[in-house]
């Protein structure tokens, strides 16, 4: 999750979570703002963070993240996972690309696994346990050193690449916290792209109508949408909401893709 489930300091106030709402909404972080071509991400990953794909095509990727924290773990603390969320994905022919923590998919290795092998989406890294690559990111707890945020990457491409066969290209910071120099070319080096996108405002949104005004309103061609895909009390509404979003995005005519196929690293 773009925020944490729950931090050491205590529950998200709400001047954080204004905040959070608020940190995917802008399009473009200075420097990052130019869509690249299919062949340069398709060439190696770059360190830039990507906040939208090319306008061609009337395409949108709405992605999900998963966040499951070392914190939950020690905690015991279960119900990460919203199945109705996929549940509407699948019903609706909704492809997505699903940003898990390795700690999550640890935790969920069978719906893993069931993820990875259907059509409709691609696994992404989220990190292994969620923690923040910078200082001040909405209270979760930091990784400090490069060597650790190595691991970060390294530890749940290792996770999916075990349970799925296959390595994760695109990369989520958590918060999509991160400085534009070395955190990016870390992942960069790990062979990853990263990706941050538009918040879509269904952290702690009990009201999915603001969820379903506020994509739509910031729909452009191109678009990465950034959702979470495990229920109360971080994402309570968000599997209310996505049924009327993709509805909505359809009929304004846009075609609901993975990031791969909006930025042409698959084929159709």
């Amino acid at each position: 999750m773009t925020s944490g489930r729950r931090f050491s300091a205590g529950r998200v106030t709400a001047t954080a979570v204004a905040l959070l709402m608020l940190a995917g909404s802008a399009y473009a972080i200075a420097g990052n703002s130019r869509p690249p071509r299919d062949a340069e991400v398709l060439s190696h990953p770059r360190p830039k963070a990507l906040q939208h794909g090319p306008s061609q095509g009337r395409r949108i990727a709405l992605t999900f993240d998963a966040d499951l924290t070392g914190e939950d773990v020690r905690a015991g603390r279960t119900g990460f996972y919203d199945r109705d969320v996929v549940r509407t994905l699948r019903r609706t022919d909704t492809p997505a690309t699903l940003f898990l923590t390795g700690l999550w998919a640890r935790e969920y290795p069978n719906a893993t696994r069931k993820l990875a092998n259907g059509r409709l989406f691609e696994l992404a890294n989220h990190t292994y346990d969620h923690r923040a690559w910078t200082a001040n990111c909405y209270g979760l707890p930091r990784v400090r050193g490069a060597s650790a945020k190595r691991r970060e990457v390294s530890r749940t491409a290792r996770v999916l690449r075990r349970l799925t066969g296959e390595r994760p290209f695109w990369f989520r910071f958590p918060g999509l916290c991160h400085d534009n120099g070395r955190d990016l070319r870390i992942v960069a080096r790990r062979g990853e792209q990263a990706v941050d996108g538009i918040g879509s405002g269904d952290a702690y949104q009990k009201d999915p109508d603001v969820i379903v005004s506020r994509v739509v309103r910031e729909a452009r061609p191109g678009g990465i949408f950034v959702f979470h895909m495990h229920g109360a009390p971080d994402a309570p509404a968000t599997a209310e909401a996505l049924p009327r979003v993709i509805r909505k995005l359809r009929r304004r005519g846009y075609r609901l893709v993975t990031l791969s196929k909006l930025f042409g690293h698959e084929a159709g």
